[in-house]
Parts: C-alpha cells; structure tokens; sequence
C-alpha cells in the first residue's frame, strides 16, 4: 500500500507532514527451495562466515515483489517471481552496524528444479558461495535470527498462514 503524500503543513514545525514521516530499510528475501526441502543460502562477500537467504534490500519507491525479483536475477540469474508473503519480521535499529529499523519481507517463489541450483554463478562481487540446506542442518549454517526466519517461513509455506516475527534481539 502507498500512503499518499500529504502537503499538510504544522503551525509548530511548517514542515510537510510527510516530510517528518521516519525513513526504515526494507529487505526482501526468497524462500527458495528444492523438491527435497532443502533451503538455498548464499555466502555475502561482504560478511565473513554469515549466509543468507537470497534477496536484498528495497530500493526507495520500489515495490517489495519487483525487488526480490529483481535481486534474484541479478545474484543468481534465475528468473522467480515473489509468490506468497510468508514473514513479516521487523527489525530494531543496530547503531554498531549503522543499519536503521525496518522490516525483511520472506516470500514464497517457485522450487528449484533439478540440477537448475548447480548452474547458477554467483556474482563475485557480491556472493561467494552457495548451498543448499536441510532444515535440520539450518542452524549450522544460519545465524540463530536467520534460522528463525527459516523455520518460521517454511511453517507459514506449508500452512498459508502469514507470520509476523518481533525482534529477535
């Protein structure tokens, strides 16, 4: 939903009121999956020892399913579409890290078909490596807030009841 802009101005501030409307981050992340349920992470060049679901962040004024769809062409080169919106997760600022709060969106997309994970070629700029993971090995592989997200959006895939997830922190 977009909130129309109002050009309604205070008499303390003479600021617009959207003006004054606080700025959050928003992260939109696939829950890709093989026909065995094995989940796919990638490895962020950025982050030592921290994988991912694939997705990235929202742009300003784009919408949360044309990001994902894009984000994961561009990392992995396969073409999904955001299907189904199974977790909404916000996110308390981390000043450590200079990230603001916001949300991450997990959306359902198609499943991997055989061999289609093996022919992806991350972009080394941005992702290092990659794997598929049984959801019983998750938390191996996933920081414990990443984990969280995973279980609870393959709970919300396999009932078609969306979560909300508070801070995990």
């Amino acid at each position: 939903m977009r909130w129309p802009r109002s050009t309604r101005v205070t008499q303390q501030t003479k600021t617009p009121v959207h003006e004054r409307w606080p700025r959050r981050a928003a992260g939109a992340l696939a829950l890709l999956c093989d026909s065995a349920d094995r989940v796919a992470l990638v490895e962020p060049v950025s982050h030592d020892q921290v994988w991912n679901l694939v997705g990235g962040a929202v742009e300003e004024g784009e919408d949360p399913r044309e990001a994902l769809t894009r984000v994961i062409h561009r990392d992995t080169g396969l073409a999904r579409v955001a299907g189904q919106l199974l977790v909404t997760e916000w996110m308390r600022p981390d000043p450590a890290r200079s990230e603001p709060e916001g949300m991450n969106l997990i959306f359902a997309v198609a499943p991997l078909v055989r061999g289609e994970w093996d022919s992806v070629r991350l972009p080394s700029e941005k992702l290092k490596a990659k794997r598929l993971t049984p959801l019983d090995d998750i938390g191996q592989w996933a920081s414990p807030p990443l984990a969280r997200r995973i279980r609870v959006a393959m709970k919300a895939r396999a009932t078609g009841v969306h979560e909300f997830l508070p801070p995990a922190y």
